[in-house]
């Protein structure tokens, strides 16, 4: 019996050793999309001050990409770290810092989202007020050009 405990140990151990091997890995993977999300979120800043709206629309459908694989991940990562954690109580410094890291990303991520969400509302303001400067009338819903809205529309050829 004395044969089986270290046995039982190594493999232990060697299962301890996949799990931070794989919580590490898509850690990392975690960090890459979140900075790339990163720098799509610092993109979408400057199209949005240069109102270029088709840049925008190609920036907001790779933004709901990364948005589901940062969510696949997180999926992934949840039980991984909660096993990681069982078998290693103490935990280890490689993992506690890239969490750390990926932490601090996502802050800066939603950090720089509520900005862009921000200037965006606001760039919005303003184009409904040049807008709305305009002042066109309207009858109906559209107006013909050279009508009046006291024209009438019907003309009456009974006569």
């Amino acid at each position: 019996m004395k044969n089986a405990s270290p046995a039982l140990g190594d493999r232990k151990t060697g299962q301890t050793d996949m799990l931070h091997a794989r919580l590490r890995d898509k850690l990392i993977e975690q960090r890459r999309c979140l900075t790339a999300y990163l720098e799509l979120a610092e993109a979408q800043r400057a199209a949005i001050s240069e109102g270029d709206t088709q840049r925008l629309l190609q920036q907001v459908d790779e933004e709901r990409f990364l948005v589901g694989q940062i969510a696949a991940l997180q999926r992934v990562i949840d039980p991984l770290k909660e096993l990681y954690e069982k078998s290693l109580p103490s935990g280890d410094r490689e993992i506690s810092d890239l969490q750390d890291q990926v932490h601090k990303i996502s802050d800066e991520v939603v950090d720089y989202s509520r900005r862009n969400q921000r200037e965006l509302s606001n760039r919005m303001e303003g184009i409904q007020s040049e807008l709305s400067a305009f002042n066109i009338p309207r009858h109906g819903g559209r107006q013909a050009a050279g009508r009046s809205p006291e024209s009438p529309s019907l003309v009456d050829i009974t006569t």
